[in-house]
C-alpha cells in the first residue's frame, strides 16, 4: 500500500511541476506620458483575447509597479486605467518559449491624460458592469435588465451585493442603507441626521429614469466618516432624457369586499433643481400603487396585525436658488386608521414556574401626522459653508382597546384571576428643530474649524381613561378601577458642538473637538379615580399625581488623530467626558443625582487592500442616554395588571463597542463581507420585575452589569451575466447575555439568534422573469432562573413571484408565500396572481386584475422572547379580494441608442 501512495505522490508532484513551470508573471509599470512620473494606484485587468474572460487583476504600487502571477498559456488582452486618464491597452501572447517572466512594453503601458474623464474609471469585463472611485462602488443600470414599468426595488434586487429583506430594508455586503440620494440631493428627509424612507423612494421611482447606482460610504457635512457609525448611501442619478418635462405614474383600483388601492406619484429632475410628489390612499395594508409588482413587500405589509386605511402625501423640493445657495423642503402628510382583534399568550417567567397571562383584545387606533423639514446651505464663498436645519411635526393619536383576559399559574396551573380592561387615549405631539452648521476653511496650513449648534423642543398631552374589572379566583371578590389620568411631557434638548482640524502633514490631521449637550425633561402627571356618588372624576389619585423634573448634562472634550492617504484611512481620539443627571419628583420631595466620568478612546481605520478589496476597524466608547420617558415616575398605566414604572435614578449606559469588518469586489460580479462585532456595556439598561399572587405585574428600569453581545454576519453576491441572474445570500448571527431581576432574583438569559436570508433575481429575454426570497430566522433563549430552561423556535419564508410576458403586451404572474412557525406550530401558504395589459403609445397605460389570497391561508403569527417573558400572538389579517386597476405611467422615454 505505501508503494501505491509513493508512486501518487510523485504523479501529483511532477504534475505540479509541469503545471506550474508553464505558467508566467506579467510585470509592468504605468506613468503619465506626459511628465513621466509613475501612477500609483493604476487599474489593471488580464482578459483572455477570445472571449473576454477576466483571468487575473491588480493594482500598481507607489512606484507605479505591477505584477500579475500564475498566468497560463495563451492570448490576452491586457487594459490599464486610471481616473482621469484614457486607458492603455495592449495584447499579450504567452506560450512554451516566453520567458517566466513577461515585461509589457513600456510603450503600451503609458497613459494619457483626459481632462474629460476626471473623476471616474470605467471597468469592463464584456460590458461596464461597475465603477470604482475611491469610497464608491457605481453599477450601469443599463446592464441590469429590468422588466416594463419596473421599480427601483426591482433594479436594485439585480444588483450584487445588495439585499433586500421582506419588508424592504437595504443593506451592502452587510451594511445598512438607510439613505437615498436622487442626483446627490436626499429625498423625503424629514429631520435633521434623519435618513428618509427607502422603501417609498425605491417602490415609487421607475427603473427606466436611473442611469447609475451609486454606493457611498455615509459622510457628516464637513466630509468625514462618525466615530462608531457604518452606514451606506445610496444615490440615484437620473438619465439625460428624464431631465426634461414630467414623469410619473397614476394608478386606481376597486374590488371586493368593498377594497380600493390608488396611488400617483411626479417627478421633474433638472441639472439645478427637483421636485417630487408621491401620494396614495387605499384600505388594503399597502404603501404601494395597484400597478405594482413588488409582492415581497406586499406580504410584510398585508401579514401585519390589523385591518388598516391609510393616505398619505408627500413632497419634495430641491433647488439651487443660485450658485451659492442650496434648498431642500419635504412636506408629509399620513393619516391611518387600524382595527385589530389579538389573541395573546404570554409567559412570565418567574424563580419557581411561569405565570400566563391569556387575552383577547380588540382595539382601534387613529393617526395622523405632519412633517415640514427644510434644509439652507449656503456656500459664501470657497472658504466658508453655513448649514440651516429646520423641521416641524405634529400628531395626534387616539387609542381605544376593550381587552378580556384570565390568569393563570403555580405548579398546577390554577387560574389566578380574570375580568376585561377597557381603555380609551388621546395624544398630542409637537416637536420643533433648529440646527445649523458652519464650516471655515483657514489657509491650507492653518486647518479648518466646523461649529454647530441644535435645539429641539418636544411637547407631548396624553389623556387616559381606564377602567378595569378584575375577580380574584381564590376569593370571587372584583376589584374595580376606573381612572383618569392627564399627563404633560416637554422635553428640550439644547447642543452645541466645536471641531478644529489642523493639518500635520500632507495627510495627517489634529483634530480637537469640544461639545456639549443638554437635557431638560418635565413631566406634571394628574390622575383622578372616578367618584361614584358624583359621577364624575374628582377623587385624586395620590400614587399617580406628581410634579417632575430631570436634567441631564454631557460635555465632551478630544483630542486626536486623522489619517487621509489612498491607501489608508483612519481615526484615532481620546475624548473625556462626564455626564451629570439630576432627578426631582416635587410632590414625593425626593432628589436623585447621578455623576458619570470616564475616558473614550475611539478608533476607525479603512485600510485598501486594493481597488476591490478593504478591511476597516472601529473601538469606541460611548454614552448612551437613555430616552426621556424612562425616568418619569410612572411610564404606563394602560393595563392596570401590567404597571411601567420609570426610574428617576437611572445612570447613563457606557458602551464599549469593537468591530473589524473585510469586504471584496470582483469585476467578475462576485462580492464578499464579513463583520465581527461586539458591545460591552457599562450601566447597562435592564428590567426589574415583581408579579404578585393576584397577577399583578410592575416593570421597572433598573441599571445592570455583566451584559455583553457579539455579533457577526456574512454576506456574498453574484451576478452572472449570461443567464441574468443575480443572487445575493446573507448569513448573520446575535449571541447575548442580558441580566435581569424577577422578585428581587437576579436572572440571567443567554439568547441566540441566527438568521439566513437568499435573494434571487432572473430574467430570460424579457419574457420571463423570476424573483425568489428564503429566510431563516432561528431564536434560542436559555434561562439560568429556571434551571436554565430552553427555548427556542424557527420560522421560515420562502416566497417565489414569477412574470411571464406574452404577445399582445399580456403578462401574468404569481406570487407565492410559504411560511411556518414552529412555535405555534403553525404554517400555511398564501397565493396571489394577476393578468395584466399594457397598450396606448410606449405602453403607457396599463389595466390589471389581482386577485388576493387565493388559498384563502394568510394569517398574522408573531413570537417574542425576551429576558423575562415568552409571548405568542394572533392578529386579524387581510383576507381574500379581487381587484380591477387602471394605470398610467406618463412622461416615459424612448431608451438612448447605445454608443457605437
Amino acid at each position: 500500500m505505501a508503494k501505491y501512495y509513493a508512486l501518487s505522490l510523485t504523479v501529483l508532484l511532477i504534475g505540479m511541476h509541469f503545471t506550474l513551470s508553464a505558467q508566467r508573471e506579467i510585470k509592468g509599470h504605468a506613468y503619465d506620458k506626459d511628465t513621466r512620473k509613475p501612477l500609483t494606484g493604476a487599474n489593471v485587468l488580464l482578459f483572455t483575447a477570445e472571449r473576454s474572460i477576466l483571468k487575473a487583476q491588480g493594482i500598481t504600487n507607489e512606484s507605479g509597479d505591477f505584477i500579475l502571477k500564475k498566468i497560463p498559456q495563451g492570448n490576452y488582452v491586457i487594459t490599464i486605467s486610471f481616473m482621469g486618464y484614457d486607458a492603455a491597452t495592449s495584447l499579450i501572447m504567452i506560450s512554451e518559449k516566453s520567458a517566466k517572466v513577461f515585461q509589457v512594453d513600456l510603450r503600451f503601458s503609458g497613459l494619457q491624460r483626459n481632462p474629460i474623464k476626471l473623476n471616474s474609471v470605467n471597468v469592463k469585463v464584456n460590458k461596464s458592469a461597475f465603477t470604482i472611485r475611491k469610497d464608491t462602488v457605481e453599477f450601469s443600470a443599463g446592464d441590469f435588465q429590468t422588466t416594463e414599468n419596473a421599480s427601483v426595488r426591482s433594479l436594485l434586487n439585480k444588483l450584487p451585493g445588495i439585499t433586500i429583506d421582506a419588508d424592504g430594508n437595504l443593506s451592502f455586503q452587510g451594511t445598512a442603507i438607510k439613505t437615498i440620494l436622487v442626483n446627490g440631493r436626499p429625498l423625503f428627509q424629514d429631520g435633521n441626521s434623519a435618513t428618509g424612507d427607502t422603501k417609498k423612494i425605491t417602490q415609487n421611482l421607475l427603473a427606466d429614469i436611473v442611469d447609475k447606482i451609486q454606493v457611498i460610504d455615509r459622510k457628516r457635512i464637513d466630509g468625514m466618516v462618525e466615530g462608531g457609525k457604518n452606514e451606506k448611501v445610496i444615490n440615484i442619478t437620473v438619465k439625460k432624457e428624464y431631465k426634461k418635462g414630467f414623469n410619473g405614474t397614476a394608478g386606481a383600483g376597486y374590488g371586493t369586499d368593498k377594497r380600493y388601492n390608488a396611488a400617483a406619484n411626479v417627478n421633474m429632475f433638472r441639472d439645478t433643481r427637483q421636485a417630487v410628489v408621491m401620494g396614495y390612499i387605499n384600505n388594503v395594508n399597502s404603501s404601494r400603487g395597484p400597478a405594482s409588482t413588488d409582492e415581497n413587500l406586499s406580504r410584510g405589509e398585508s401579514m401585519m396585525g390589523g385591518l388598516s386605511r391609510k393616505n398619505n402625501v408627500s413632497a419634495n423640493l430641491g433647488t439651487d436658488i443660485s450658485k451659492k445657495i442650496k434648498l431642500n423642503a419635504n412636506f408629509l402628510h399620513q393619516s391611518q386608521n387600524v382595527n385589530n382583534s389579538q389573541q395573546q399568550q404570554r409567559d412570565n417567567v418567574l424563580p419557581d414556574s411561569n405565570f400566563r397571562y391569556n387575552n383577547n383584545n380588540t382595539s382601534g387606533s387613529t393617526a395622523n401626522m405632519n412633517i415640514l423639514f427644510t434644509n439652507l446651505s449656503i456656500q459664501v464663498d470657497e472658504k466658508n459653508l453655513v448649514s440651516i436645519d429646520m423641521s416641524a411635526n405634529t400628531q395626534h393619536n387616539t387609542f381605544r382597546s376593550f381587552n378580556q383576559y384570565v390568569s393563570t399559574g403555580g405548579k398546577s396551573n390554577d387560574t389566578i384571576n380574570f375580568g376585561n380592561t377597557n381603555n380609551l387615549e388621546t395624544r398630542r405631539n409637537n416637536v420643533i428643530n433648529l440646527t445649523t452648521q458652519y464650516n471655515h476653511q483657514f489657509s491650507p496650513k492653518a486647518g479648518s474649524v466646523s461649529i454647530s449648534f441644535n435645539i429641539d423642543q418636544n411637547n407631548t398631552k396624553d389623556e387616559q381613561q381606564n377602567t378595569t374589572l378584575n375577580t380574584f379566583a381564590a376569593t370571587n371578590l372584583a376589584d374595580t378601577i376606573n381612572q383618569q389620568v392627564n399627563a404633560k411631557i416637554n422635553v428640550r434638548r439644547l447642543m452645541a458642538r466645536f471641531n478644529y482640524q489642523y493639518p500635520l502633514l500632507t495627510s495627517m490631521y489634529l483634530n480637537v473637538s469640544y461639545k456639549i449637550t443638554n437635557n431638560l425633561t418635565k413631566n406634571n402627571q394628574d390622575a383622578f379615580d372616578f367618584d361614584n356618588e358624583k359621577k364624575g372624576y374628582d377623587l385624586v389619585n395620590q400614587d399617580l399625581t406628581y410634579r417632575f423634573k430631570n436634567k441631564i448634562n454631557e460635555q465632551s472634550v478630544g483630542a486626536g488623530l486623522f489619517l487621509n492617504k489612498t491607501k489608508i484611512q483612519g481615526q484615532l481620539n481620546i475624548a473625556y467626558n462626564f455626564t451629570d443627571s439630576k432627578s426631582n419628583n416635587f410632590t414625593a420631595g425626593n432628589e436623585f443625582l447621578q455623576r458619570i466620568h470616564y475616558l473614550s478612546p475611539n478608533l476607525s481605520l479603512f485600510y485598501k487592500i486594493d481597488n476591490y478589496k478593504s478591511l476597516d476597524l472601529r473601538v469606541n466608547r460611548e454614552t448612551r442616554i437613555p430616552p426621556p420617558n424612562v425616568y418619569l415616575p410612572v411610564v404606563s398605566t394602560r393595563n392596570p395588571l401590567y404597571v411601567q414604572l420609570g426610574n428617576p435614578d437611572l445612570k447613563p449606559s457606557i458602551y464599549n463597542s469593537a468591530a473589524i469588518g473585510y469586504r471584496s469586489f470582483s469585476v467578475k460580479g462576485l462580492t464578499f463581507s464579513t463583520n465581527l462585532g461586539a458591545d460591552l456595556p457599562n450601566n447597562a439598561m435592564t428590567q426589574s420585575i415583581y408579579s404578585d399572587s393576584a397577577g399583578r405585574q410592575i416593570n421597572k428600569p433598573v441599571n445592570v452589569d455583566g451584559n455583553f453581545s457579539f455579533n457577526q454576519d456574512f454576506s456574498i453576491g453574484k451576478r452572472f451575466s449570461k443567464p441574468a441572474l443575480t443572487l445575493n445570500y446573507s448569513l448573520s448571527y446575535y449571541f447575548s447575555r442580558n441580566n435581569s431581576f424577577i422578585n428581587q432574583v437576579k436572572s440571567r438569559t443567554t439568547d441566540l439568534s441566527i438568521t439566513q436570508m437568499l435573494n434571487g433575481s432572473w430574467m430570460y429575454k424579457k419574457t420571463l422573469e423570476l424573483e425568489g426570497f428564503v429566510s431563516m430566522l432561528y431564536i434560542s433563549s436559555v434561562y439560568s432562573i429556571q434551571n436554565n430552561k430552553h427555548s427556542d423556535y424557527l420560522m421560515y419564508n420562502v416566497s417565489l413571484t414569477a412574470n411571464v410576458f406574452l404577445p399582445a403586451n399580456l403578462s401574468i404572474g404569481s406570487a407565492a408565500l410559504y411560511f411556518n412557525n414552529t412555535s405555534q406550530h403553525q404554517q400555511f401558504v398564501v397565493l396571489n396572481s394577476w393578468i395584466a395589459k399594457a397598450f396606448g403609445k410606449d405602453k403607457s397605460f396599463q389595466a390589471k386584475l389581482y386577485a388576493y389570497d387565493l388559498t384563502k391561508q394568510n394569517q398574522s403569527l408573531l413570537t417574542m422572547q425576551s429576558p423575562t417573558y415568552i409571548e405568542q400572538q394572533r392578529n386579524t389579517v387581510l383576507t381574500q379580494y379581487f381587484m380591477l386597476s387602471l394605470s398610467w405611467f406618463f412622461g416615459k422615454k424612448p431608451a438612448a441608442k447605445p454608443a457605437v
